[in-house]
């Protein structure tokens, strides 16, 4: 009796792998996702500390330092226009504004003491924000204060 030798691959076989290889690109494709999204959101982080030290720097002779002028709002003009699903705010000790898509308008919703200013991003119900004693909270709008 003389056996025949079969090469190749049955259909059942390259199906099989296909399926294998089409759910592990699935699960490296969503961790990459996540992986970009903690990314964007270390680098909005870093842009709102610049935007804070910037606040820091541009302390007038009052003490004060306010967020429509000087290198503050420079980077938050440039925050709001990279990341335009994104709103910044800044609150001053005269007034506060929000910054989107490139342009800065007024907002009425917070105005802090002398001497106080904050800047925070919102993203989804979350927060992160920066005051002029430098603490940063990744925290709820109520967590974020003038101090």
């Amino acid at each position: 009796m003389r056996k025949s030798k079969n090469s190749g691959f049955t259909i059942i076989e390259l199906l099989v792998v296909i399926a294998i290889i089409t759910i592990l690109a699935t699960v490296v494709m969503s961790s990459l996702g996540r992986s970009r999204d903690k990314a964007t959101h270390a680098a909005i982080m870093i842009g709102m500390g610049s935007a804070g030290n910037a606040l820091a720097g541009d302390t007038n002779s009052s003490g004060n330092a306010y967020c429509n002028s000087g290198d503050a709002y420079s980077t938050l003009i440039s925050l709001s226009a990279k990341y335009s699903n994104i709103t910044f705010y800044c609150a001053d000790p005269s007034y506060s504004y929000y910054f989107s898509s490139g342009s800065m308008s007024s907002w009425g919703g917070i105005s802090c003491s002398s001497g106080e200013w904050m800047v925070f991003e919102s993203d989804n119900g979350g927060f992160y924000c920066i005051d002029s004693k430098g603490n940063r909270t990744n925290s709820s709008y109520s967590g974020c204060t003038c101090t």
